[in-house]
């Protein structure tokens, strides 16, 4: 990943826990997908700023989860959500 990359992962981040969608939904890209790994949406995917604010609208105030974010150039194509370390640092190559 980029170190420009790592920067907007960095800012998605924090507007997240500030509980910004305005800037967390600034760098996402027009075709954005994102895949929660909570119970409750399984199967289920969420499309463009749309999906992004309905999926934190139905969230509420469960935020227990790990994100990977995907990159098409500078902008976020995708987000997959991972409620297991292990699993969220194998889907990156990371697993020991």
């Amino acid at each position: 990943m980029s170190d420009q990359n790592v920067e907007v992962v960095e800012r998605s981040i924090d507007a997240v826990n500030r509980r910004e969608l305005d800037a967390y939904a600034e760098p996402i890209a027009p075709e954005f997908e994102l895949f929660p790994a909570m119970t409750g949406f399984a199967g289920v995917s969420f499309r463009g700023c749309e999906g992004l604010r309905r999926y934190f609208e139905e969230l509420g105030e469960t935020w227990d989860e790990l994100l990977i974010c995907e990159f098409r150039g500078d902008e976020i194509s995708r987000v997959r959500s991972y409620l297991d370390r292990d699993e969220a640092f194998k889907a990156v190559g990371l697993a020991e």
